[in-house]
C-alpha cells in the first residue's frame, strides 16, 4: 500500500503481479537483453566492469552477479568481450523472470526529459529502501527500457501512453544470497 502513494500525476509506479503479464514482459526483457548482448561495444564495455568472484576490488561487478561461479568468474571478462552468451544466459534468466518473479515494477512517466530520469531514479530509490525495509529484494533489468524501442512494447502490454524509465523485480528469495557487489565507503566516495 506504500508502494502506491509514490505515484504522482506525471509518474506513475505500477506493480504487475499477473503471471501471463510478468510472462509478457519477461519475453520483451530477455530479448531486449539478448539484443544487447549481441553489440559488440557493449560487450566490450561490460567487459572492464567484470571482476571475479574473489576479488578484492571495490569498484565493478563479481561475476556471480551474472551467473559465473567462482572457476569461471576468472575468465567472464575475456568471455563476454569476445562471445555472445545472451542464449546461454537466457536459459538461466528466462526461469528467474517467468516462474521465480513474483512482481515486475515499473516507474512510468508523461515526459522523457532529465527532470522525468531524476524523478524515476527518486521514487525507485524510495521504492528499492521499502522493499529492503521487508526483507525483500529487487533487481533491476535496464536492457527493457535502453534498448531500441522495446519500452514501445512494455506499453502496449500495459495499456499505457506513458514512457517506462524502470524495469526492476521484486519478492522474496528463497535461497540466502551471501555474496554482494563491492561497497565503497562513504570516505572512499568523498575523496
Amino acid at each position: 500500500e506504500e508502494i502506491k502513494g509514490f505515484s504522482t500525476g506525471d509518474l506513475e509506479l505500477k506493480i504487475v503481479s499477473e503471471k501471463y503479464q510478468i510472462s509478457q514482459l519477461a519475453d520483451i526483457a530477455l530479448e531486449a537483453t539478448g539484443a544487447s548482448m549481441a553489440k559488440d561495444d557493449f560487450r566490450e564495455e561490460l567487459s572492464h566492469y567484470i571482476i571475479s568472484n574473489t576479488s578484492s576490488k571495490k569498484f565493478g561487478l563479481p561475476g556471480f552477479t551474472i551467473g559465473f561461479p567462482t572457476p569461471i568468474s576468472y575468465f567472464a571478462p575475456f568471455m563476454l568481450k569476445h562471445f555472445d552468451l545472451s542464449k546461454v544466459t537466457k536459459k538461466q534468466d528466462e526461469p528467474l523472470l517467468k516462474e521465480y518473479t513474483p512482481h515486475l515494477g515499473l516507474v512510468l512517466t508523461k515526459g522523457d526529459t532529465v527532470a522525468d530520469w531524476l524523478e524515476t531514479g527518486r521514487v525507485f530509490e524510495r521504492t528499492s529502501l521499502l522493499i529492503t525495509k521487508h526483507s525483500a529484494s529487487v533487481a533491476v533489468w535496464a536492457a527493457p527500457i535502453q534498448m531500441g524501442d522495446f519500452y514501445q512494447q512494455i506499453q502496449k502490454v500495459l495499456g499505457s501512453s506513458l514512457r517506462p524509465q524502470m524495469f526492476f523485480r521484486m519478492g522474496y528469495a528463497e535461497k540466502k544470497f551471501t555474496g554482494h557487489s563491492p561497497r565503497l565507503t562513504t570516505e572512499e566516495v568523498l575523496k
